[in-house]
């Protein structure tokens, strides 16, 4: 047998063994998920399995790139820079960067970040006729109907009432607008690849390139997402899914347990594979997460096992008057075991909304524990970034009216709306782009000489011409006096960045900015704060669980699937854990000025006596 399999546990291995087929890996907490199905790929390839014909789809960038790399370790970068490992929305880019006609875009399309996309539904939503809707409830509607795989042209078909109707009219013109920008936005991206894969010539052909077919966190599947697995996978049946039931906390965005949970229903054919050791966290994290588990109704049936031995600590629970006396426990506790010895970025301190960090933010400030936001801010989100992406997909799409509206006035040059109503007015006229209507106008003919000497031969050299033509850097230089203003390091990065697709298209940067998942920089030596979705996948030898109070975490619902994966995202969190877990409760929280008063969350009563140990009562 291959080497590259000998130090996996038996279970992990009859799971790697397994190459033809169907099959699902029930994957607890902790229990070497991706371990296992990164060395089942590189055995696969070990033996001959051409790594080009496999295709190994993730949820995050990160996890993609984790996954390349470990298996580049087993098999070496030549056969591991064959294997594509992508997101299910950077797969559908890929395939439509291909199959472009049979989904009616020209082959430069853009994608419409979330910023765009709030632009354009923001503009419709000032006619007189969409006054009464408001940005969720459209936003909602137009994701819903796309993740259901529902075309604008076929929405509200059958509509009951009139607002059903107006939203589907809706839809329709952000549609046009998105059509006539030559963009597509997030959604999009499944919605048209599941559309081209209805075409059977298409369909066949990506089945042939791909014909051994990874899905990992199956569990977070969507209707539209599962769908698109089954269309690859089809012709040859290689399928592995890999997941657990347990972990499943996206529901309210439109995942369906289900789909896990009734894997062998779809499938009657696959042979599955459990999981169930853990090798991070001890027997008391271990056991007493699987007792909140015990009361949903709707999971498969399975106990994970601690591998460790060590059960010194138990469950520290700890009921604080207020979210303030909350966070001091917190910070007297992290100062203790800083002086232990534990590394700060150890540390995690978890929470169900992000609003919960702000006491804990303000008390960790007060003790002079270093600390790190995680996932506030993503870094391509950040104004000084958007503007200069704005810049290059104008030069790449010149019918990215949405970018161009925000690059026209930045920095600053004197056009107001009065401008910009005449370009529009010359580009209705004429039915060309604001980009090509700019060049007729004589106040913004100058403008647009100049971005057409933007352009370079690479993605750095054109940031770099966009950067000095339009003295960028000396507007933020102004605009903030602070010799390490972050904004300028943040452009800097942006410039290292784009450097490695010097040798790459302006599609592949875009694609890459679009569709990454990148947050803001962690430091090493700093506790970390996230919400318990943030924290998925994650581990630390110390986990604060804040906030366990009746109504923010469990939220309060009666639907029993509401619930079951309130309870789901407990289990979660509990099993970020090695070593010590603290499950904090304040009394009383202040929430926009006024003062709300909790419970303990009911899930800690689910947790035996002998598995935690409570400091003042919980």
């Amino acid at each position: 047998m291959s080497k590259i399999l000998e130090n996996l546990s038996k279970p992990q291995k009859d799971a790697a063994l397994q190459i033809e087929g169907t099959s699902i890996i029930f994957a607890g907490a902790g229990s070497g998920k991706t371990r296992t199905i990164t060395h089942k790929i590189a055995y696969m390839c070990s033996i001959g399995i051409d790594p080009s014909s496999i295709l190994a789809i993730t949820f995050t960038n990160k996890a993609a790139n984790e996954m390349k790399e470990r298996i580049e370790v087993l098999v070496g970068k030549d056969v591991a820079e064959n294997i594509t490992a992508k997101t299910f929305h950077s797969f559908c880019a890929k395939l439509l960067k291909s199959e472009y006609q049979a989904a009616n875009l020209k082959s430069n399309f853009t994608i419409a970040d979330e910023t765009d996309r709030k632009k354009i539904i923001n503009k419709l939503l000032k006619k007189k006729e969409y006054t009464y809707l408001d940005y969720e409830e459209v936003s909602d509607y137009i994701s819903d109907n796309k993740n259901s795989m529902i075309e604008a042209s076929h929405a509200g078909v059958d509509s009951e009432n009139v607002n059903d109707a107006e939203l589907a009219l809706f839809y329709r013109e952000y549609q046009a607008i998105l059509s006539e920008q030559n963009s597509v936005d997030f959604d999009d991206l499944l919605l048209l690849g599941m559309k081209v894969l209805s075409n059977k010539d298409i369909q066949n052909k990506w089945q042939d390139i791909f014909q051994y077919i990874f899905v990992d966190e199956f569990q977070d599947t969507n209707m539209i997402q599962f769908e698109l697995v089954k269309k690859m996978s089809e012709k040859y049946s290689n399928l592995c899914v890999v997941g657990d039931d347990y972990q499943a906390i996206y529901g309210w965005r439109g995942s369906n347990v289900e789909y896990i949970i009734n894997f062998n229903k779809y499938f009657p054919e696959a042979i599955t594979y459990m999981l169930d050791v853990n090798y991070r966290s001890t027997p008391n994290i271990i056991k007493a997460a699987n007792e909140v588990m015990s009361l949903n109704r709707n999971q498969v049936e399975k106990k994970l096992v601690a591998h460790r031995k060590n059960n010194s600590h138990k469950i520290y629970t700890m009921e604080a008057d207020n979210e303030y006396s909350e966070a001091e426990y917190i910070a007297l506790g992290i100062q203790k075991q800083l002086k232990q010895g534990v590394n700060p970025s150890d540390i995690a301190i978890l929470y169900r909304s992000n609003h919960q960090s702000f006491a804990l933010e303000d008390v960790l400030s007060e003790y002079d524990i270093p600390f790190d936001v995680i996932n506030k801010v993503n870094f391509y989100g950040r104004k000084e970034i958007k503007d200069i992406l704005a810049f290059i997909k104008v030069l790449y799409n010149s019918e990215d009216n949405t970018s161009f509206e925000r690059i026209l006035n930045f920095p600053p040059r004197g056009f107001g709306d009065k401008t910009l109503t005449d370009i529009v007015q010359t580009a209705v006229k004429h039915k060309i782009s604001l980009y090509d209507a700019s060049s007729i106008n004589t106040k913004t003919r100058d403008f647009w000489f100049k971005l057409e000497k933007c352009k370079g031969k690479t993605v750095s050299e054109t940031i770099n011409n966009v950067l000095n033509t339009f003295n960028i850097i000396d507007y933020w230089s102004k605009k903030d006096s602070d010799p390490d203003n972050d904004r300028i390091a943040n452009i800097n990065r942006l410039i290292t960045i784009s450097h490695r697709y010097d040798t790459k298209t302006y599609e592949e940067f875009l694609e890459y900015i679009h569709l990454s998942d990148d947050s803001s920089y962690r430091k090493n030596n700093s506790v970390q704060l996230m919400t318990i979705h943030g924290s998925k996948g994650l581990e630390f030898k110390v986990v604060y669980l804040s906030g366990a109070s009746e109504g923010v975490l469990p939220l309060p619902s009666t639907d029993f699937a509401v619930r079951d994966e309130e309870r789901r995202l407990f289990y979660v969190a509990m099993t970020r854990a090695e070593d010590q877990l603290f499950i904090t409760s304040p009394k009383q929280r202040t929430t926009y000025g006024k003062k709300q008063y909790f419970n303990p969350s009911n899930v800690l009563r689910l947790i035996s006596p002998e598995y935690k140990r409570s400091i003042n009562g919980i």
